[in-house]
Order: structure tokens, then sequence, then C-alpha cells
């Protein structure tokens, strides 16, 4: 049994603590080695207004004019940046209207990674006109130098990669009085909120768990924090580290994706893993989760957030929303995973591998394709919604070897889609049918229809056939409990199975077409009998079938019914076997 744990890989390289305060030792600050970057005072420990801890550093800004001034740390060796990691350097500007803009030659705030003081690149950060301005306040600026060209440089450069020398700049108006520049703890890593345990007996793992951890007076980290309305992240949220699972169980909350126009593309990420028991379990409900970088009308996020399962484990989401993210991988190769009501709104591919997805939604991605899927697993797609805005495909079945036979009955804006039929073309940018698939020589995808939702357009890629054919409903209904059905046709091929049900129950098990509508417990139906539909597709001509019913203490049935290109429905009525004696 274990309790949740909340960790992070991060490293701090800097408490911003020039007298050893903090107890993490004396440190030494200083300006940069170029004169047109040191228009400041000169850095001093602040006791008054800090982040973290009980100190940060500050230096006032009292020179007349418009200047730049710099707050560095020398850590003494380079720090090395993991893929996808980032500096994290947290800053305080007390005049957010004084600074130069985002976008000015000379940008209002910027990150600083160099070799030394003096030959150093620094990345621009915040201005006037960008978050956290115009309120201003403390804020966690990430930094990753290998993914973006520096703003401007001092000196040689820092080489565009992992530096020794790190801090903050600011540019703007003099500020007559006060120490109005800080900055405080500088650490670096892959920026990870790592959550495991919550299993067994202990309270399952929640977002105020990492909150709570990882945002405390004395540390904070600057990548997972409470915050007005839910919570604010950055980085990488591990559930599950490989060798420990997690039990994360959490409803109800909303989590905003901070703009970070200076990392990498993979810098956010929500990753799934398992532990060496094989048994993680992420479970939300009405989770939001909404990337705030996205349009930004001064600068966009260099990273949409990605969603991948590393292992398979079990995942299931309701009712949750995801707005402006990047690709969602999920894998179900061994466990469950159950999308109930998502929305994917703004994102870019999701791949099933395995997921169920009911009544879905899937908005406006950015990619070409909204959905990866294949013959096997279509048929766990239903009741979904795709809104495309006639640039992309709704589902990509991928290549189709055999013939095979998948289900659609979800919908779709027609506006948003091409609605014509293309056959061996592969597609190309601005491709909009429907359905894309590639299906080989001699081969068929049949798409069966369901009764009520319009016929996918599809762009098959192969030389083979698609085939769309509707589906028909015939409804079975009051059937007793632990009744076996079975259907036949009646004529040629003599005595061709449709299928049937076995044990009819509220668990009973039933053959491929077959579902259960109605009975005790079943979509608020508590009549005594069970309700069943059979969905077909339209055989081309009426087709007599027989209807075997038989079940113990009842009388065999042979019922004859013609299957139609409407729908239909039959009533069983069984009688009592008078005759019939239990052996037990």
């Amino acid at each position: 049994m274990a309790a949740t744990s909340v960790t992070t890989d991060l490293t701090t390289v800097a408490f911003a603590d020039i007298n050893n305060t903090d107890g993490g030792g004396a440190e030494t600050w200083t300006q940069s080695g170029d004169t047109t970057f040191d228009n400041g005072g000169s850095p001093s420990d602040e006791p008054d207004f800090y982040i973290q801890g009980t100190t940060c550093v500050s230096a006032n800004h009292t020179k007349s004019g418009v200047n730049t001034n710099t707050l560095l740390f020398d850590a003494g060796a380079t720090q090395t940046l993991p893929t996808d990691g980032a500096y994290l350097i947290w800053c305080f500007w007390a005049s957010p209207p004084s600074l130069n803009t985002y976008d000015a030659a000379t940008p209002g705030l910027m990150t600083a990674v160099g070799t030394s003081t003096t030959n150093t690149d620094y990345y621009v950060a915040s201005g006037s006109n960008f978050e956290p301005n115009p309120l201003g306040g403390w804020f966690c600026y990430a930094v990753d130098p290998s993914s973006h060209t520096a703003t401007t440089t001092t000196g040689s450069g820092g080489g565009g990669g992992d530096g020794q020398v790190l801090g903050m700049a600011v540019t703007g108006a003099q500020q007559a009085r006060g120490q109005s520049f800080a900055v405080d703890a500088i650490r670096t890593g892959r920026c990870s909120s790592v959550v495991t345990g919550g299993t067994d007996a202990n309270p399952d793992a929640t977002f105020t768990d990492i909150s709570d951890t990882l945002d405390t007076s004395t540390n904070r980290y600057g990548i997972f924090q409470a915050v007005p309305g839910g919570f604010s992240w950055q980085g990488r949220l591990a559930l599950g580290d490989g060798t420990n699972e997690v039990q994360f169980n959490d409803s109800n909350k909303n989590i905003t994706i901070i703009n970070t126009p200076k990392v990498s593309a993979g810098f956010h990420l929500i990753e799934v893993q398992n532990g060496t028991a094989n048994n993680s379990l992420v479970q939300w409900e009405n989770i939001t989760f909404i990337n705030a970088g996205i349009n930004d009308p001064v600068s966009n996020t260099a990273s949409r957030g990605d969603f991948l399962m590393t292992d398979s484990a079990n995942v299931i989401f309701t009712g949750c929303s995801f707005t402006d993210m990047g690709t969602f991988d999920f894998n179900a190769a061994t466990q469950q995973n159950l999308c109930t009501d998502v929305t994917f709104r703004r994102c870019e591919t999701v791949t099933q591998t395995g997921a169920t997805f009911t009544n879905c939604s899937f908005e406006n991605t950015i990619s070409a394709i909204q959905l990866v899927s294949n013959t096997t697993t279509a048929d766990s797609i239903s009741g979904c919604t795709f809104v495309g805005d006639g640039t992309s495909h709704a589902v990509d079945i991928g290549n189709v070897t055999a013939n095979s036979q998948i289900v659609w009955n979800s919908t779709f804006n027609s506006a948003g889609y091409s609605g014509t039929n293309v056959n061996n073309t592969a597609t190309t940018p601005g491709d909009s049918e429907v359905l894309l698939c590639n299906v080989s020589t001699g081969v068929t995808l049949t798409v069966s229809v369901e009764d009520g939702v319009a016929a996918p357009s599809y762009r098959n890629q192969g030389p083979g056939t698609v085939s769309v054919q509707t589906l028909v409903n015939f409804d079975i209904t009051n059937i007793r409990t632990g009744t076996e059905i079975r259907l036949y046709k009646q004529t040629a091929p003599a005595a061709l199975g449709l299928g049937g049900i076995e044990d009819v129950s509220n668990s009973g098990t039933y053959d491929s077409g077959f579902s259960q509508i109605g009975g005790p417990g079943v979509n608020s139906d508590t009549n005594y009998s069970v309700r069943y539909q059979y969905n077909y597709a339209d055989f081309g001509t009426d087709t007599p079938i027989w209807v075997i019913v038989q079940a113990l203490n009842f009388q065999y049935l042979r019922l004859g019914f013609t299957l139609t290109n409407t729908n239909g429905s039959l009533q069983i009525n069984q009688v009592t076997d008078r005759n019939y004696t239990n052996p037990d």
C-alpha cells in the first residue's frame, strides 16, 4: 500500500540569497559585464517581498530615462538541460506600465542564459503588454535556449545552449526610488510534477495534492499552482513513474496551461505510466484543460500540451474538455481507456489505440486527421460528434488488408467535410472527406451506417473497395430472463445463422450486431422483461428469417419474421411449459 507521493525533478541552482538567510549557502549575484545592461543598482538581499523562503535578490532602477538592468547568478558550472526541459526563473517588476513592450527591440523583461556575465544570450519573456502584465507581480519564466534564437546578446553571446550564468534583464523607465526589480529562485530540469501512490486503502491522488506539495512558502517550484478558479501548470505532469503506479481520481477542476513562448514544442506533457504492479488508474470527471497561450495577440506558446500513455493503464475520462492542446495518444493494450462525453476542441490528432469513445466531441482539429483508428477499434467510436472546418478528415481507418466491417453511428457537420467519395487517390493537405482509409487490392471495407445518422463520405487511397450500407434495426421485446434467442435465414444459403443472444439477462452475452436496449436497470427501464436490438445492413430485398426462442420452463418457439429495409420489431410471448420438469 502506498500513500500519495508528489515529487519533482527540478534542481535549485540559486535560492536568491546573498547572505545565506535561507540556509542554502551564500550566493554571489552581479550585473551584466556589458555596460549597456548594468544601468541599475547593485544586487542586494531583499527581506520584504520574496516569493519563497525568507529573501530574494533585488536592485533599484533609478537611472533617468529608459534603461536596461540585470540580475545574474554564476552557477560555477554549465547547467545542462534535459530534452524538453527548461530553466525556471522567478522575477518581479514593480511597475508594469513602465516596461518596454514584449515586441520592442529591447523587450521589457528577458531571461538571461550565458557562459559568463559578459557573453550572454537574452530571450524575451514579458513586457508591459504581455503576461503577467498589466497587473504584474511575481512570475515564473521558463526558457529553453536550444529551442529558440536569442532576442539579443552581449559579447559573443551564450552560444544558444546550456548556460552557466542565469538570471533576468529588465528594460523600462526610471523608478524614482525603492527596489523595483527582483529575482528569486532559479531552477533547472524537465519541470516534472511526478505523482505516484494513492493506491489500496489510501486516499486517491488529486490535483490539490500536487499544488499543496509543489507550491509552498518554502519552495514554490512554479510548475503547478493553485490559482483563483483552479490551477495553473507548466512542464510535465507524470502520473505514475514506471516503477510506482498511481491511483489519481479527481473531479470538477480547471487547469490552465501557462503561455510559454520560449520552450520546446514537447515541454507541456501529461504522461501516464504504470508501475511494477501494472495497475495505474487515472479517473477524471468534469476536468478542464485549456492552453492560455493559443491565439495570444502578442505571442503564442511554443508548446500546446500533449497527452501520452507510455504504458497501458486504466484511464477513465467523463465530461472532460481539452482545448487548444496537442496530440492525444491513448493505450488500452491490456486495460481500459474510456472517454465519455469528452470534448477535444482545437487539438491536434487523437490516436485511439484501443480506447472507447462514447458521445465525445472532436471539434476543429488543427491537424489533417481528427481521430486515428483502425478496423478493430472503430466500432468503439459510438455516438460521437465531429466538427470540421473543411481542411481535415474526421477518422483515419488506416490500412485495410482483409475484408472488414465497421459500424458508423456518429454525426458530423456537413459544411465541414467534403460530401464526395474518392477512390484510389492519395490524400493531400486540405482534403476533408469524413473517413480516410487505404484498402488493398481485392479487399472490401464495409461501412455499416446506423439508422438516423448520415452516411460518411470517404477517401480510399488504395485500389480496394469501400461499401457504405445503411443499418436497419430489428427490436426483439418482452424476452424473459434466461432465454436464448437465435436468428436464421429461411432461404438459401440454408439456415444461415445471423447470430443470437445467450442467457438473456442484464449481464448476458450476445453476438456482434446485437445490443441490449431495455430491461431492469438498463436505460432506466424497470420492466421485468428484457429488450434487445439487432442491427443489420439492408439485404437489398425482403429477407424471411426464423426467430428461435428457447428457455427452461417455457415452450420452444420458432417465429417467422421478414427483415426489410425499414426498422421492425417483434414482441415475444413466452408460454409456460406445463410438462417441464426440472431435473434438479
